[in-house]
Parts: C-alpha cells; structure tokens; sequence
C-alpha cells in the first residue's frame, strides 16, 4: 500500500508527496504553509487496485516568522565563534613559539662547553 500526498499552498500547482508504507505506518507528516489556505488530499493506493480520496484544509494566519530576530542571533554566534577561533589561534602560536624556545635551549644545553 503507498499514498500520495497533494498538498495545494497558494501555488499554481499542488506538491505531491510520495508516501511509502512505512511513512503511512507512521502517521504523522510536518508541513510548514506558505499561505493561509491550505488544501490537503490524500490518495490512498489498496493493494487490490482501488483508491480511497480524502480532502482536508487548513485555514488561518499565517505564523509569525521571526527570521530577522533569527538571522541577528545566528550573526551574533557567528561573530562569537569566529573570536574564539582568533584567540584560540594566537593561543596556539604563542604555544608553538614557547616549544620552539624550550626545544632551542634544550639543543644549546647539550653542546659542549666550548661550542655554545
């Protein structure tokens, strides 16, 4: 058994969706509208050949998209991310340079006393 889907959002055509048996079994399907009128027809497919049709819609405002609140919090940890990188950055080659020092008065430590 498999079903399609067709969901109608302000567009001149419908989105089908395929939905196999497992998808059916599941039960549920998150859908975010672009309009707000929303039709919904589901088109069941039997395995003997018939089809069974059911239509719903779904109606109201559409919800408030908080994209610019969104896109500033996602800037801001952006902006966050990117000065953590820096100092971890300088904490590194500050630490390189410190082992490259150490290393390098290890190696004059070991000369003998005449060649330092």
């Amino acid at each position: 058994m498999d079903a399609i889907l067709e969901i109608s959002d302000g567009g001149p055509l419908p989105q089908a969706i395929s939905l196999d048996q497992a998808h059916l079994q599941n039960g549920f399907l998150t859908y975010a509208r672009q309009s707000e009128r929303v039709d919904v027809k589901l088109i069941l497919h039997q395995p003997e050949g018939q089809q069974f049709r059911d239509v719903t819609t779904f109606m109201g405002k559409l919800p408030v998209r908080k994209a610019a609140e969104e896109a500033a919090q996602l800037k801001s940890d952006l902006d966050s991310q990117a000065a953590r990188t820096r100092k971890l950055e300088k904490d590194l080659k500050s630490m390189q340079d410190e082992m490259r020092a150490q290393q390098q008065r290890r190696l004059t430590n070991q000369l003998p006393e005449g060649k330092q």
